[in-house]
Parts: C-alpha cells; sequence; structure tokens
C-alpha cells in the first residue's frame, strides 16, 4: 500500500533570547513530509539585529537551548537572510505550531527586519496551532500515534529538532492510515 503524504505543512520553531516581551528569535527551524515520506528538517541560527534589545538576552534561556550569544554572532545568519529563508521555504504551504502565540511574536521580530507592516501581517496570520492543521487530516486512531509518538520524541530545545519531531510524528500517525 502507498501512503500519500502531505508536504504543504510545514512545523516552525524558535528558540529565543528569552520570554520578555522585547525577546527576539536566535533560532529559527522548519521541517515537513516530502512527497515520499521523508523529513526534510532545517534550521538556521540568527545574529542579532541592531534594532534587537541585548537587555532582552536571557542566560536562562542560553541554558536551556545552549547557543551561546558569541555563536549567534560568528555563525548566525543575519535576520534579513533569515526571513527571506523563511519566505522561500513556506510559499504556498500552511505553517503550524506548538506555541503560535509565541512563535508569532518572534516571526514577527524576524520578519520586520526585512519587509512592511501588510507583508509581515499576511505571513503572521498563516502560523496556526498545529492540531487545528492536522485534526482534520487523520482518524482518531492517527491522531493518538501522532501523540504517542511525539510524546516518545525527545525535545532538544533547538529549533530543528523540535520541528523535526512534529514531522516525524505526523509520519508515524500517516504510516498508521
Amino acid at each position: 500500500m502507498t501512503n500519500d503524504y502531505t508536504n504543504d505543512l510545514v512545523f516552525l520553531d524558535f528558540e529565543a533570547s528569552s520570554l520578555a516581551p522585547d525577546s527576539w528569535p536566535v533560532e529559527i527551524g522548519l521541517s515537513w513530509l516530502t512527497d515520499t515520506g521523508e523529513i526534510e528538517s532545517h534550521a538556521r541560527l540568527i545574529r542579532r539585529h541592531p534594532n534587537w534589545s541585548m537587555e532582552a538576552w536571557s542566560t536562562q534561556s542560553e541554558d536551556l537551548h545552549s547557543i551561546s550569544y558569541q555563536v549567534l554572532e560568528t555563525e548566525g545568519v543575519e535576520a534579513a537572510n533569515a526571513a527571506k529563508w523563511f519566505l522561500s521555504n513556506t510559499r504556498g504551504r500552511r505553517i503550524g505550531s506548538d506555541a503560535p502565540e509565541f512563535e508569532m511574536k518572534w516571526l514577527r521580530r524576524l520578519l520586520e527586519t526585512s519587509f512592511d507592516a501588510s507583508a509581515v501581517d499576511r505571513e503572521i496570520a498563516r502560523v496556526q496551532d498545529f492540531y487545528a492543521l492536522i485534526e482534520p487530516m487523520l482518524s482518531e486512531q492517527s491522531l493518538d500515534t501522532f501523540f504517542e509518538r511525539l510524546a516518545r520524541l525527545p525535545a532538544p530545545h533547538r529549533a530543528g529538532p523540535d520541528s523535526s519531531r512534529y514531522a516525524k510524528a505526523l509520519k508515524a500517525a500517516f504510516d498508521r492510515r
């Protein structure tokens, strides 16, 4: 039996400087299933934009995601490049998140470095709670499989692997159909 996989759903995750109101993204991760059911997962470290305050940097957040400010400065891409990378990988796709209110906040911060307010608002509106996106696609049994698999996958607090957890769980759910 051949499974039909969806590649129009992208799982989004961010790691951030803190949870403060003026926090900013330090890493963005995107993951999805290909047409053949393979997991694609990509991430970008994001260098601090000059408009983003260092006051929003938290050592507790750094301890959680293990991304130092020095690593961001040496290995991170410019925020504008990360914003363009996000758009090139999500154009025409649905975007799911396990914490849309946070992801929308950090996505807004990222996109505002390169795009006007209407373009930013349009992109932010595309981010939805992942459950609202997967529930119509899956049977009750497949939803159970999704959540069982998700619970067994470690959450390392890195944007790529964290977003990949959701794509892996979705693949398991599709394979259960």
